[in-house]
């Protein structure tokens, strides 16, 4: 149960979007808490999963964005790592031109494991957990959404 909201120190009746919040829940230590960790209703609980879907933008290269490379995903508060399993090019029409590998100004899906269930929401139901970008050595490769997830 949630013992107290607060901003900067100081208690709130409610958090509002965009509001920089500290919570206070009972049963809990606040060493159990870590960046990215997301909190919900008891009986609407947020999304877990172990892998997703995504559709993405490229950015940058070099790595260029192939089935087996390891990159960061990042989303909302949250960075974790990841590999890519499967990638599929998108042409101009949006029709998938197959397993490939994407470049920069190019668009597609790729799958994404991750090694421990991560916090993620499809773009599509709730962007502020569905929206990502992939990044390695400080450098952003590509950005995009969640379009399904793997519970």
């Amino acid at each position: 149960a949630v013992r107290s909201v607060e901003s900067y120190h100081e208690k709130i009746g409610q958090a509002k979007p965009r509001n920089n919040i500290g919570v206070n829940v009972t049963g809990t230590a606040s060493v159990n808490a870590t960046p990215g960790d997301v909190c919900g209703k008891v009986d609407d609980p947020p999304s877990v999963a172990e892998s997703a879907t995504l559709r993405l933008n490229v950015v940058r290269d070099p790595p260029k964005i192939k089935p087996g490379i390891r990159v960061l995903l990042h989303a909302h508060a949250m960075n974790t790592p990841c590999e890519l399993t499967a990638v599929e090019t998108t042409d101009a029409d949006g029709e998938t031109s197959g397993m490939g590998v994407l470049t920069p100004g190019e668009s597609g899906t790729v799958e994404v494991k991750f090694p421990e269930q991560v916090a993620l929401e499809r773009a599509d139901e709730f962007p502020e957990l569905g929206t990502i970008l992939l990044r390695d050595n400080n450098e952003t490769l590509a950005y995009g959404d969640v379009i399904e997830l793997d519970p």
